[in-house]
Parts: C-alpha cells; sequence; structure tokens
C-alpha cells in the first residue's frame, strides 16, 4: 500500500499572509539582519585609540570643521583622519596643538576628565593609593611591577606625562620605583591608554577589562624581551 504525502493543515482562524505581507517580512529580516551584521563588523574592527574617540567627539560637538584643524597641523584632511583613526596615540605635541586651537580641554581628552572645554583643574590628591595585600612586600612588588609596565606603554616621555598630569618628571620617575601614587593619578594614567584601573591596583582578572589591559600591558613587555633576545643572538653571531 502506498502512502500519501501528507498535506500541511492550517488552522481556518490562522490570518492569511499575502504575497506582499510575505515579501515585506523577508525584506525586514534581511534588512535587520544586516543591520545587526554591519554593527557587529564595525565594532569589531574599530580600533581607534580611546583618547583619538575622545578629542574626535569634542571636536564634532564643537563642530569643528576637519579641513581646518589639518590646515593648521599643515596635514591634509586626509591625513588627519588617518591619524585619528590609528590605534596608536598621536605625539603629545600634535595633540596639544589640536585641543589649544579648537579650544579643547587637553585633561577631557587625554584623561576623560570634564569639563571638555579649556580651562579645567589640573589634578590635586594626597589620597595614595595602598592596594590591598595578604603579604605587604609581595603585594606591593607586584603592583610596582604592573605600574612600571603601565608607563611603558603610554607612548610618551616621563617630561611629556609629567606635563599631562601637571606633576614634576622626578615625580612620574619614583612611582613605579616606590609604588606610591595618588588613586587620582593612577587612574589619569591608565585613561590614557584605556586600561583597567582595577587590574593596575589588584592584579585580578575577574572581568573581560581587566583581561584585555593585561593582554596588553604584558604584550608590550614580551615584544622588550623578544627585541632583546633577538639583538644578543646577532650579537653572539658576530662573536663566533
Amino acid at each position: 500500500m502506498t502512502q500519501g504525502r501528507k498535506s500541511k493543515s492550517y488552522s481556518r482562524n490562522q490570518p492569511a499572509i499575502t504575497k506582499s505581507k510575505f515579501d515585506e517580512q523577508v525584506i525586514q529580516s534581511y534588512c535587520n539582519f544586516k543591520v545587526t551584521g554591519i554593527i557587529e563588523k564595525l565594532t569589531e574592527v574599530s580600533m581607534t585609540h580611546v583618547v583619538h574617540q575622545r578629542l574626535i567627539h569634542a571636536l564634532e560637538s564643537l563642530n569643528k570643521d576637519m579641513t581646518t584643524v589639518a590646515e593648521q597641523l599643515n596635514f591634509t584632511r586626509t591625513q588627519l583622519e588617518n591619524a585619528l583613526a590609528s590605534d596608536s596615540l598621536i605625539p603629545l605635541s600634535m595633540l596639544t596643538k589640536i585641543c589649544n586651537d579648537a579650544g579643547i580641554n587637553r585633561e577631557y581628552a587625554l584623561l576623560n576628565r570634564n569639563p571638555m572645554l579649556k580651562d579645567a583643574s589640573s589634578l590635586q590628591s594626597n589620597d595614595t593609593l595602598k592596594p590591598d595585600q595578604k603579604d605587604p612586600k609581595d603585594a606591593y612588588e607586584e603592583f610596582k611591577a604592573r605600574l612600571a609596565a603601565v608607563i611603558d606603554l603610554i607612548p610618551m616621555s616621563n617630561t611629556e606625562i609629567a606635563d599631562v598630569l601637571d606633576v614634576s618628571k622626578q615625580s612620574v620617575g619614583r612611582w613605579p620605583q616606590t609604588g606610591q601614587i595618588s588613586k587620582d593619578y593612577l587612574r589619569a594614567l591608565c585613561e590614557i591608554e584605556g586600561l583597567d584601573y582595577d587590574w593596575v591596583v589588584t592584579g585580578e582578572v575577574n572581568t573581560k577589562a581587566a583581561e584585555e589591559t593585561r593582554k596588553r600591558v604584558y604584550a608590550s613587555k614580551i615584544s622588550e624581551i623578544d627585541a632583546e633576545i633577538t639583538r644578543l643572538q646577532e650579537l653572539k653571531g658576530r662573536l663566533q
């Protein structure tokens, strides 16, 4: 006995979907899919430095013409846009000139500190950071190592960092040596490179931000070690 194909049955009360209505639903679903995909893709490839993001936001908020800003730097608009789209921080002198010419508070761009316009008050704090610790000696040694790595990661000299934070160059040099730094200054250092403050203080990796910060900080140190190994291998080869 041959079994016939079962036909699908629909409830009489189920509303019929017309062709035009069906096409509309398909198109809407497709558009939603495409838009979602584009947004996710943009999120994945977005590597603009966090300081650049704040600077661009400030320029746009003040309705500054990018062509004019570029001309003041002797750049073309394309060169300026490419520089600000980079994941590497632009030179401090360049950033300072953009802020001064546009009337932007440099601390807003670099340290994420309001107000956005110039004449913001400088950092002032005597609240010295004291990381929680079970073994004070080990905890401070580990903290000092993380702090030193953070300072090394910032693409500025100690003089430039001192200028940004309105402290002496000697203070910047002492921070990783002594581990004595105020919470405000440490937060400011973290803001420059978009690092996770809690990880720098504790070393605990319990969030995605902490994990990303740990990778970035240690990646720079590993690169330095690899470069030194390569240099020593080349020196060894010449001596043999």
